[in-house]
């Protein structure tokens, strides 16, 4: 006789939104604010953010690393500014870094720069 154990494995799943930041028209010296929610859809794990970058310094985010809880929420602000060296169409990237089951996640940031 054959038995078959199932092992629920727990999910860490980090759920990011908007994953595209459409911030349209940026006049250079302007700042334009967004925010990335992040939710932690797992039943029993916190998830740890490790970090978060940005592939240029137009994009700034206000935090680093936190711990989301369990079904928690955390709001992170932003802020993207307008430089007259990326004057024209600008698509950049935010890496954030996670212990969760996709440890590297990204968000687009797109504006016209002018």
């Amino acid at each position: 006789m054959l038995f078959f154990a199932s092992c629920k494995q727990s999910k860490k799943q980090l759920i990011i939104s908007p994953y595209d930041i459409h911030l349209g028209v940026v006049n250079v010296g302007d700042t334009m604010a967004y925010k990335i929610s992040f939710r932690n859809a797992s039943t029993k794990d916190s998830i740890f953010v490790k970090g978060i970058s940005s592939n240029c310094t137009c994009a700034i985010v206000s935090s680093d690393s936190f711990h989301i809880p369990p079904q928690a929420t955390k709001e992170v602000s932003g802020k993207f500014i307008g430089k007259k060296e990326d004057t024209g169409s600008i698509s950049q990237r935010i890496a954030i870094h996670s212990d969760a089951d996709s440890a590297f996640q990204f968000v687009n940031i797109r504006a016209q720069v002018k």
